[in-house]
């Protein structure tokens, strides 16, 4: 886990789930990653409010570019749909 006095704020998912995905992607590219809530968890150990991700400095601009190409796709409309 990285060193909670070098970490700078990466990103902010709409939740936990989103926010444990993309730490997978970020891992997946060799960026270590940990997640910050303000917020108290639900009863399951879930929390559907904003979480926060912070990666080390050296790490934070490809971790922006990564996490921003992310919310690109999840956006795109769907054109099998059609």
């Amino acid at each position: 886990m990285p060193q909670a006095d070098k970490l700078e704020l990466a990103g902010i998912a709409p939740n936990q789930i989103i926010a444990e995905m993309w730490q997978g992607f970020l891992e997946g590219e060799g960026i270590p990653s940990t997640l910050g809530s303000q917020h108290v968890f639900s009863y399951l150990g879930v929390t559907m409010l904003p979480v926060s991700l912070y990666v080390l400095k050296e790490h934070l601009t490809q971790a922006k570019e990564i996490l921003a190409d992310l919310q690109i796709q999840n956006e795109e409309p769907d054109e099998s749909a059609e």
